[in-house]
């Protein structure tokens, strides 16, 4: 759930509006590495006498989360000061909204409508003189 919670963020729209694949294509790859320790488990971790080993494989998970989280959201503002067009960004914002995806992410999407709507002055401005 995790990883697509990240996944239906950090897709074809995403990279159209901000430009940068390259880092979208990392973070992805940072989302998909979460489940290696997880798949490479070396002890069972249903059986009770793990459970310690099992609580510090999910700590470091939910740590790799929250980085990504982190990751996620100085992306996000990064991307939405430089934007290449504020319909298409406008678009994703409403898409996203009916999306589920990591709330931390969801939340800071949703604070870039002002960024969208600087663009779109920018945009509107030469034509208006």
């Amino acid at each position: 759930q995790t990883r697509e919670e990240f996944y239906n963020i950090f897709g074809p729209e995403l990279k159209a509006v901000t430009g940068d694949p390259k880092r979208i294509d990392d973070v992805v790859q940072r989302v998909n590495d979460l489940v290696v320790p997880i798949m490479e488990l070396s002890f069972d971790m249903f059986n009770i006498r793990h459970t310690q080993m099992w609580r510090v494989v999910m700590e470091d998970f939910y740590t790799q989360v929250q980085f990504i989280e982190g990751e996620a959201k100085n992306f996000i503002d990064e991307s939405f000061k430089s934007l290449r067009s504020a319909e298409a960004a406008f678009d994703m914002l409403l898409r996203f909204r009916h999306i589920r995806s990591r709330e931390v992410v969801n939340k800071q999407m949703m604070r870039k409508f002002n960024d969208i709507l600087t663009q779109y002055c920018k945009e509107v401005r030469p034509f208006s003189l």
